[in-house]
């Protein structure tokens, strides 16, 4: 007779969880360039535009360290 295969793991491992915290945080700070500038010089996003990535980014950086710290 022969025995049903082992399901995969439905849930990603803790190790997968850090990886993936990582690759948003060098992604977050990637996107999070053009909303921050240099003293004196013209600002690439209008206000609105700046806060509306700000936000996302925060957002996503937020879940997925959540994610990660979670027991």
């Amino acid at each position: 007779m022969i025995s049903p295969a082992v399901p995969e793991p439905i849930l990603p491992t803790r190790h997968q969880l850090r990886d993936l915290h990582d690759f948003i945080d060098g992604q977050a700070y990637a996107a999070l360039g053009p909303v921050t500038r240099v003293p004196g010089t013209a600002h690439p996003l209008r206000g609105e535009e700046r806060a509306v990535v700000s936000n996302a980014v925060n957002a996503l950086f937020a879940a997925s360290r959540h994610l990660y710290q979670a027991p």
